[in-house]
């Protein structure tokens, strides 16, 4: 905010224009309206506690009395206070359509030469893949960790490793309960990087990363199903952070939690560094880390049919990969479940579209499992709505109910989402009358991902003569 105050004697002046409930951050600058000149420095500003002094809790802004050379601001004076504040719902999720409202709230992507946003960057990329709108939710702690019945609060910036710090897990696992009952939201990417400045490293990463997947085994086990895109960030550092080994390590440990049951839900990319444009009058180029490509796949998934792979996609906005691959590297890397991400000329795209279930096709291709997730939460709501509660458990209920699972099927195949069903049987259990049970098999949309081509040479039938003449 920038309003317009008018000072005088030392009187608080309460700062206009803050909602209610909002925490006042700080002033970032307080500048004379009508006579720049006269403030104490060259941008026309005065200096804070020397010149003005701000309550935070209070809100206000106090002119400092003349003493001792301090107390520039002449008694009666009209300034332009800006200030900074955190709304009081900043730290509830909130559907954005487009990037000039989210850079209202978050800030903006880009800044003084470098990303100043995490947030906002990695929503603008989303879009720039095809995202209609982002489901944006910045990180926040708990005044006692762990309590939800708490106020939430800004997490500490630092290498601290404190309850409250941004490297702690549990702060990010504050954050996804708060997630819980937001149904709407099926693919996650967890926007952070290995950083010296907050001190996450793998380790520390890994730890966020099993965050996610323990909030994805609660809305599993909620019947809510979602996939979560990982991307590491060695741009901090090119030596020690996700390295090709370190990278298919942490795949194998993401894929082997909960006895495999979160494999298929979880997508980790192969390399760790890229180049975008720089957004700027400057020109070049700005290295990033993985996490703002997992943003990239999470935009394209969002933006197309749960049944279209990505095998083959080209991803937009970014310039190429800095953390290169050899071909027997990348057949290595989707070997051990990572998203392989690679250079074609003078695009990037997705060499194929897999999760971290190496078990299966089923598993592995991430199309098949949306698309699976997709079959699942239709049924389960048509069921919900038409089923339970509205017909009477007599004779004829299983042909209701088997019409009625017919019908989703048949919807879903006409759009693709599965190839074909059948064998749909409906049983009531004899111990439990007001239960029945429902199987069928199906054929998922399996895209084409491989076309061998074999030819022989065949001389026999050339039409051509060879003609000897004396």
């Amino acid at each position: 905010m920038d309003p317009d105050i008018l000072l005088s004697g030392t009187t608080p002046t309460p700062l206009p224009g803050l909602p209610a409930g909002a925490v006042l951050v700080g002033v970032t600058s307080v500048a004379d309206v009508l006579y720049p000149g006269q403030a104490v420095n060259l941008d026309g500003t005065y200096r804070s506690a020397n010149d003005y002094t701000v309550d935070l809790t209070a809100k206000t802004i106090s002119r400092v009395a003349p003493s001792g050379g301090d107390g520039k601001i002449p008694d009666h004076t009209l300034v332009a206070v800006t200030y900074q504040y955190v709304p009081s719902d900043y730290f509830d999720a909130i559907l954005l359509e487009d990037l000039g409202s989210i850079a209202d709230r978050f800030g903006p992507a880009w800044k003084n030469g470098a990303i100043f946003s995490q947030l906002t960057y990695a929503a603008q990329v989303a879009l720039e893949n095809g995202a209609r709108f982002v489901i944006c939710q910045p990180l926040y702690t708990r005044s006692t960790p762990g309590n939800v019945a708490t106020a939430k609060e800004a997490p500490i910036i630092g290498t601290s490793s404190t309850a409250k710090a941004t490297s702690n897990p549990a702060v990010w696992s504050d954050t996804l309960y708060g997630l819980r009952d937001i149904e709407d939201i099926n693919v996650f990417v967890p926007v952070v990087g290995q950083s010296t400045v907050e001190g996450i490293d793998n380790t520390t990463w890994i730890g966020i990363a099993q965050k996610f997947q323990d909030h994805m085994k609660f809305l599993k086990d909620n019947d809510q199903y979602s996939v979560t895109i990982f991307g590491e960030d060695r741009t901090a550092d090119a030596v020690n952070y996700a390295t090709k080994t370190s990278l298919r390590n942490d795949a194998g440990a993401l894929a082997a939690r909960y006895g495999g049951e979160l494999a298929r839900q979880s997508v980790l990319i192969n390399t760790a560094s890229f180049l975008r444009p720089r957004p700027d009058s400057v020109g070049g180029t700005v290295p990033v880390g993985a996490q703002y490509m997992a943003a990239a796949i999470a935009g394209m998934l969002a933006s197309r049919p749960t049944q279209q792979s990505l095998t083959r996609s080209q991803i937009s906005g970014f310039l190429s990969a800095t953390d290169t691959r050899s071909k027997q590297d990348k057949n290595d890397d989707a070997a051990a479940g990572l998203m392989v991400i690679e250079q074609k000329g003078n695009g990037l795209f997705v060499r194929h579209g897999i999760t971290l279930d190496t078990t299966a096709e089923q598993y592995q291709e991430v199309s098949v499992v949306r698309s699976q997730h997709r079959m699942v939460e239709s049924l389960r709501t048509t069921v919900d709505t038409k089923i339970i509660g509205k017909i009477i458990a007599d004779a004829q209920a299983p042909y209701t109910i088997k019409s009625t699972i017919i019908g989703v099927l048949e919807a879903l195949r006409g759009d693709q989402t599965i190839v074909n069903y059948g064998n749909v049987q409906v049983r009531q259990l004899t111990a439990q009358p007001t239960t029945f049970e429902v199987r069928f098999s199906y054929l998922p949309a399996f895209p084409v991902n491989y076309v061998n081509i074999k030819f022989s040479i065949d001389l026999s039938s050339t039409g051509v003569e060879n003609v000897v003449t004396s």
